[in-house]
């Protein structure tokens, strides 16, 4: 099989039947650090049960990407997510989450060159994520072209407290398209705290909201949003950060006092840091996705900075939202898009 420019790794995938989903359950993370059975709505994950035969094709980085000689057009799946968003300093709000949206049987010209998007997370201090996306022809330069035949957008990223917005649904191109989770809001006061990273969104649901970093002299930060249809990240408290968000079929960080926060699994958000007046914690990164098929997925978005000095924590693999930091740390970077391709030859 060809390769070229934004495929990353094309493996024959395990399984049988024809495509259709398979359910995933997760488990979820309580205040306390204890593990708890995930909300009723995020244990029904959907991961692509594909033929034994499938290709399946990550295209993770380049501009194009030549479609196989032996694509089949009746019998295929692509997903795609959007780029996070990075978070914002000195108490800034988490970057939103990228979008996701799958299409099947999508009609491509064997051993054409097409034009693609893997998108870049942010990373600068509250920079935009951007989209991700499969043209039908080499002449596409952004997700609002005509030939995108699949395509979901990046989050948004924020230079305030308040937390930046996630890819919109609408704004995709796809028979099926959830959004990205917003970040949570910044903590304003002294020493500031950060938000949490919005989760991406995935084939179960829109991705969840980071929790928001406690305002005035408290010094908790907010934990990262779990990714499609999982849950929100938890607010900061005076000494103890947010909890990761769990997503389906994962586990958010656990929260914790006076410590750095948690990272997230499979999906789950990062915790937010926990931190006393004298000094600052970072937050635990966002879990990288298995929610689209069993090694890729959205992620969940990264935790945020308590105190003076603490650091956001980056967004989770594919998509998740970067954390805020607090006053005088590094904001947490969003996690790179992708688009993943399946097909039967």
């Amino acid at each position: 099989m060809s390769r070229r420019g934004g495929l990353a790794l094309a493996l024959l995938a395990t399984g049988c039947g024809r495509f259709n989903f398979d359910s995933l359950s997760g488990s979820a993370v309580d205040d306390a650090g204890e593990y708890e059975d995930a909300p009723a709505d995020a244990v029904d994950a959907y991961i692509i049960d594909a033929p034994a035969n499938a290709v399946i094709i990550a295209l993770t980085t380049g501009t194009t990407w030549m479609v196989p000689l032996d694509w089949n057009s009746a019998s295929n799946s692509i997903a795609c997510i959007g780029a996070g968003a990075a978070g914002h300093e000195n108490g800034g709000g988490g970057g939103g989450g990228g979008g996701y949206a799958r299409q099947d049987n999508v009609f491509l010209t064997a051993g054409a060159t097409v034009a693609i998007s893997a998108g870049l997370g942010g990373s600068t201090d509250g920079a935009n994520g951007d989209p991700s996306w499969v043209c039908s022809n080499g002449g596409c330069t952004s997700l609002a072209d005509v030939a995108i035949v699949v395509g979901a957008g990046g989050g948004k990223g924020t230079n305030s407290e308040t937390g930046g917005l996630g890819a919109m649904a609408t704004l995709g191109v796809g028979l099926t398209r959830f959004s990205g989770g917003r970040g949570g809001d910044g903590g304003s006061g002294f020493g500031d705290t950060g938000g949490g990273g919005g989760g991406a969104g995935g084939p179960g649901g829109d991705g969840a909201a980071g929790g928001d970093g406690a305002p005035d002299f408290d010094d908790g930060a907010g934990g990262g949003g779990g990714n499609g249809g999982g849950s929100a990240g938890g607010n900061g408290g005076s000494t103890r950060g947010g909890k990761g968000g769990a997503n389906l079929g994962g586990v958010g960080g656990a929260a914790g006092t006076n410590t750095t926060g948690a990272a997230g699994m499979v999906g789950g958000g990062g915790a937010g840091a926990g931190s006393t007046s004298d000094n600052g914690r970072s937050g635990g990164a966002g879990g990288a996705g298995v929610d689209v098929i069993t090694t890729y997925g959205g992620g969940g978005g990264g935790g945020g900075g308590s105190y003076s000095g603490g650091d956001g924590a980056v967004g989770g693999v594919f998509g998740g939202g970067g954390g805020g930091a607090s006053g005088g740390g590094t904001f947490g970077a969003g996690a790179a898009g992708a688009c993943i391709v399946i097909y039967t030859p």
